[in-house]
């Protein structure tokens, strides 16, 4: 729908072209008749109409004055010229203002509205040239941002080569000339929506999600007073944190809590600084959550027991007994999650070596890619992961599928369980061995198996476990200048006068006889 004006003296003439312009196929609508370009001119600032049909023969102020005025205040109106005259003066004033058509009185019904529709598609074609214009100007603007947003990632997650930093946009350049800078890094057990924040550039802080972890929210605050950055502390950040801390947190049953970093003098340290973040967010009490954790670089792990059946649970995994996984990954991290001084970062440490283990087992066991994505997968969310929850999620969903996988190539696949355990005692002879360690992995009541064992075997569980330590300790003595109780220690053995019977029993000589003999 199109709104019209009509400018002319005579009264009969503007009711004859109204009527001529309301049969047009397309709605128009009348806003008002003038009598003269003065009136025009007032009618036209009240109502902004879309197009303008004048007569040019007008008193008080006549067409070829309105056309004037028109063109310096009105430059884009459509203009419809309906005159008695062809003057060549009028033609050319009408030329000047750009007039759309120009209509000879008297005109027909047709040649009005094909004036109409030439006026029509010159202002579709112009309002389509205006929606391309802001759509290309809104789709550069958001490749900028997208460009200044992939910029600020890389500053945040890869390590910089000491190049100086420049954006795409002026507003990141600004925010890059502050004089120093705080990183938050917020972790959200759901999905971190955007939606709840003000993210993007903003005079005091960027905001971006992690490009993969959905969980992760970056946090840059800058600061713009003109003081040392090393003597700042990094409260004005922690209070600036509320904004983004309040809607996760209303969440019901959410998990949120946030590392910050040192203040650092340039955005080139960002890498450096989601280090402290990440090293900060690891240091928290496995069960803390809702607050800020500051990074401080003279904190370090305390020591404390770890789980120690990290050798039953690769067991079940190389044997394929995919159940037995399962209450492994429980046990695991129900363990550290009761004790209360445990800290993130001890869980996740012994969650990587176990990673390490596993890594080792399926590349003997496994094609080279599929160990390869698994083990990329675990390294890569033990390095973004903050929940135990979501951790021991991750454990159970992958590791009884890869003990399916092992299943087929385990060596633990004779029908004999005795020799299903004496590979298992090969494997493991140097590690705390008992009866009771191994009946329990092998499903069997203890005293069972050493009556079983020694009918199969002809020789005592303990004696056979022995007998395979003396061997390696007679190469250990052979091949290396360790002391005796440190290749005793290795093997297993506590009580070191217990180890020379054993080895004298077994060889007729004292273990350091045996390594000067020739």
């Amino acid at each position: 729908m199109h709104t019209f004006i009509v400018i002319d003296d005579e009264y009969l003439v503007r009711k004859g072209l109204i009527k001529k312009i309301q049969s047009f196929e397309q709605e128009l609508v009348l806003l008002g008749e003038a009598e003269n370009g003065e009136d025009a001119l007032e009618l036209i600032e009240q109502t902004d109409p879309d197009l303008i049909l004048t007569d040019m023969r007008m008193p008080v102020m006549d067409g070829k004055s309105l056309l004037r005025v028109m063109q310096e205040r009105y430059p884009l109106k459509k203009i419809i010229v309906i005159s008695g005259h062809s003057d060549f003066e009028y033609m050319q004033e009408a030329i000047s203002a750009r007039v759309v058509s120009y209509v000879l009185k008297p005109f027909s019904r047709e040649e009005i509205h094909q004036a109409l529709r030439k006026a029509i598609d010159s202002l579709a074609s112009e309002r389509a040239a205006k929606q391309q214009a802001a759509l290309s100007k809104s789709e550069n603007e958001a490749m900028i941002r997208q460009l200044d947003q992939q910029k600020l990632l890389h500053l945040i997650l890869d390590e910089q080569t000491g190049k100086p930093v420049s954006f795409h946009s002026e507003q990141m350049n600004r925010f890059g000339a502050a004089s120093f800078y705080v990183l938050l890094t917020v972790y959200s057990s759901t999905q971190i929506n955007p939606d709840l924040f003000e993210v993007g550039v903003h005079e005091d802080y960027i905001s971006v999600p992690h490009p993969v972890n959905e969980h992760l929210l970056f946090v840059v605050f800058a600061s713009y007073e003109r003081v040392s950055y090393k003597g700042m502390d990094a409260s004005f950040a922690i209070q600036s944190a509320d904004r983004f801390f309040e809607p996760l947190c209303a969440i019901p049953y959410n998990k949120v809590f946030a590392g910050l970093s040192a203040a650092k003098s340039n955005m080139a340290e960002l890498y450096q600084a989601q280090k402290e973040c990440l090293s900060a967010m690891n240091s928290k009490g496995i069960m803390d959550y809702g607050s800020i954790f500051v990074y401080n670089a003279e904190d370090c792990p305390s020591e404390m027991p770890l789980w120690n059946k990290t050798g039953d649970l690769m067991f079940y995994l190389e044997a394929g007994h995919s159940s037995k996984v399962r209450e492994s990954v429980v046990d695991f991290i129900t363990f550290y999650m009761q004790l209360p001084s445990a800290t993130l970062f001890q869980l996740k440490h012994q969650c990587q070596e176990l990673a390490a283990e596993i890594k080792q087992l399926l590349g003997l066991r496994l094609p080279a890619t599929t160990y390869q994505t698994t083990s990329s997968s675990m390294e890569a969310v033990l390095n973004t992961s903050f929940d135990p929850e979501e951790i021991r999620q991750y454990f159970m969903a992958v590791l009884p599928d890869l003990a399916e996988l092992l299943k087929d190539s385990t060596p633990y696949s004779s029908p004999n369980v005795i020799d299903n355990v004496k590979v298992y005692i090969h494997r493991n002879y140097l590690q705390d061995l008992t009866l009771e360690k191994v009946s329990s992995l092998f499903f069997m009541n203890s005293s069972y198996l050493s009556f079983l064992f020694k009918e199969k075997t002809g020789e005592n569980f303990t004696d056979f476990i022995n007998k395979l330590r003396i061997e390696h300790a007679k190469t250990l003595l052979k091949t290396t200048d360790d002391k005796v109780y440190i290749i005793a220690g290795a093997l297993g053995f506590d009580n070191e006068k217990y180890f020379f019977r054993l080895f004298k029993k077994s060889t007729g000589l004292t273990p350091e006889a045996y390594r000067n003999q020739p």
